[in-house]
């Protein structure tokens, strides 16, 4: 019982350090050959909950687990297709397989959201049986057709009824684990129009998250961020845009590209919502003079909005990146962002204060004209913080994975960075009870 006993309290001393490996440079992540020269690149990436991370793109859906990405990341053996029961595109590209663009763990099950990259159309939610991809026993027409704008590209649940919610333009509800979906109150075709804005796309939402105290729906991209309780009977506004009109000091820029929260934002937690923060005074409706942060963040409820400074790093500044893509660490506190410019770089960047400050996390990648040069996806191993990054692909620039490893691995590529009470305590505990154990 002992070698237990210890391991565990071990692991608890990691964990309590809160410790960080930001310096430790990226690591080309070595992918199966179908995925890098797909015709639709990567467009999916997530670490759902149950060990592995997936990857979606025009060869269909491939994960690894992360046991074996952290072991080494080059071994592209690591990776195995998980193909059966994709469903193929009818048009617009030779790819095989539609592109898994989101994913979601549901009541120990993983959905998938696939769609057509070049036409936006052919939409499908499935989940993993244990052998095959399974989809909506009825799929709805506007999923199909290129110009209807019904076709879903983010999914969420509601944790405490597993209502699952998908959407891109406007918002679907299956109340049936997947079997069949309806539009919901806000329209499956246009959620801005229903509520008075002009259309717009979703961006990295809808996304499920609590907001006094009960479960709400985010969603918001080409507009303002709104929120709305599950019943849609009301919503709020958080980051009023030209679409719909907006004055100082509360008044943002296109494009919404994803959000967190930290804690409950309406009880004193933060919201950081990844916008550009308009700083001229009066109506910025037509023309926003903008911060040069694409991060914002309030801590009353959206009153009032702070822009964390840029990040300044060896070659280069943060300063006119576009941010792509949010998430969330394992420790409290604790966000990931990805981002970057064309012509300059694109990177990481890390906070450890609920998004208050912000550093570069392992090293900038140089980025050409196109936006695929861009990291767009991140995905967290929740057991640890490893991390893995994604470019799309584009003009000059092949679909890419890159690795960044866990600060709970020993070695001398992990340097430690001890902070706070628990560090202090956690390290002297940790090392009599190996004494102890001599």
């Amino acid at each position: 019982m002992k070698k237990p006993l210890f391991f565990l309290f071990a692991v608890a001393w990691v964990h309590a350090a809160n410790n960080s490996n930001w310096t430790s440079p990226l690591v080309h992540v070595t992918l199966p050959s179908a995925i890098t020269s797909s015709q639709q690149g990567i467009r999916g990436l997530a670490s759902p909950g149950d060990g592995y991370a997936y990857v979606g793109s025009g060869a269909g859906i491939y994960r690894a687990l992360w046991s074996c990405i952290e072991a080494n990341p080059t071994n592209a053996s690591c990776w195995s297709a998980l193909n059966t029961g994709v469903p193929h595109p009818t048009s617009g590209t030779t790819d095989l397989y539609l592109a898994g663009r989101d994913f979601d763990y549901i009541g120990g099950t993983v959905f998938a959201v696939f769609y057509n990259a070049f036409n936006g159309a052919q939409d499908h939610v499935c989940h993993w049986s244990g052998s095959a991809w399974v989809p909506e026993t009825t799929t709805p027409a506007v999923w199909i057709n290129p110009s209807s704008n019904g076709g879903p590209l983010y999914i969420t649940h509601d944790p405490t009824t597993n209502y699952i919610y998908v959407g891109a333009w406007g918002i679907w509800v299956s109340t049936n684990q997947g079997a069949t979906w309806s539009e919901s109150p806000s329209g499956g075709t246009n959620a801005y129009a229903h509520l008075g804005y002009n259309y717009g796309v979703f961006y990295n939402t809808p996304r499920v998250r609590t907001y006094n105290g009960t479960p709400h729906l985010f969603w918001g991209g080409e507009g303002s961020l709104i929120s709305q309780p599950m019943n849609f009977s009301s919503y709020k506004s958080w980051t009023p845009t030209g679409n719909g009109g907006c004055t100082y000091p509360n008044c943002f820029e296109h494009n919404m590209r994803g959000f967190e929260t930290d804690g409950d934002p309406g009880t004193g937690g933060a919201i950081i919502v990844l916008i550009n923060h308009c700083t001229a005074a009066g109506n910025q409706s037509t023309s926003c003079s903008a911060t040069d942060s694409y991060i914002t963040r309030s801590t009353n409820g959206g009153t009032t909005w702070v822009d964390p400074a840029s990040v300044t790093f060896s070659g280069g500044n943060t300063q006119y990146w576009s941010m792509r893509n949010i998430a969330k660490g394992s420790a409290a506190h604790e966000f990931y962002i990805v981002g970057g410019q064309n012509e300059q770089y694109t990177g990481i960047l890390g906070s450890l204060d609920g998004g208050a400050t912000w550093a570069l996390v392992g090293h900038p990648i140089a980025t050409n004209g196109d936006y695929g040069s861009q990291f767009a996806n991140i995905a967290i191993n929740a057991q640890d913080d490893a991390k893995l990054l994604t470019l799309p692909g584009g003009v000059g620039v092949a679909p890419a994975m890159y690795f960044h490893p866990s600060p709970i691995l020993l070695g001398t590529n992990h340097p430690f960075r001890w902070t706070g009470l628990a560090g202090m305590i956690a390290l002297p505990v940790a090392l009599a009870l190996i004494f102890m154990r001599l």
